[in-house]
C-alpha cells in the first residue's frame, strides 16, 4: 500500500469515527425525546383502539334500537288496521317493546358518553 493510500484510508477512518461520535451524541441527546414520542404514540394507539371498540358497540346498540322501533311500529300498525285498537295500555307486546326501547336508549347514551370520555383522563 502506498503512502497516499494509507493517508486516504486514515482520513476515511477518521471521518467514520467522527460520524459515529456525532450519531452517538445525537442519540444520547435525543433519546428521552424519542422515548417520550414512542410512549405518546402508544397511548394514542390505545385511545384509537378503545374508541373503535366503543363506536362498534354504539353502532350495534343503535341497530338494535332500530329493530325494536320497527317491531313496535309493526305491532301498532297491526293493532290499528286489524283490530281497530287505539288503546295500547293493555297490549303487553307494545308495553314490553317500549321498555326495551328505553333500555336501548340508555345503553346508547352510555356508549356515547364512554366514547366522548376516551382520552380525556
Amino acid at each position: 500500500m502506498t503512502e497516499g493510500q494509507k493517508e486516504t484510508k486514515n482520513n476515511l477512518s477518521d471521518k467514520f469515527d467522527n460520524v459515529k461520535k456525532g450519531v452517538e451524541s445525537w442519540w444520547t441527546k435525543n433519546k428521552p425525546k424519542i422515548q417520550d414520542m414512542a410512549k405518546n404514540a402508544g397511548e394514542k394507539a390505545t385511545e384509537v383502539k378503545e374508541k373503535g371498540r366503543v363506536k362498534y358497540n354504539l353502532f350495534q346498540e343503535k341497530r338494535n334500537l332500530e329493530k325494536l322501533f320497527s317491531e313496535l311500529g309493526e305491532k301498532i300498525f297491526d293493532e290499528i288496521t286489524d283490530n281497530n285498537n287505539y288503546i295500547f295500555e293493555k297490549n303487553e307486546d307494545v308495553i314490553e317493546l317500549t321498555k326495551k326501547i328505553v333500555i336501548e336508549k340508555e345503553k346508547i347514551e352510555k356508549f356515547n358518553d364512554d366514547y366522548n370520555n376516551i382520552g380525556k383522563e
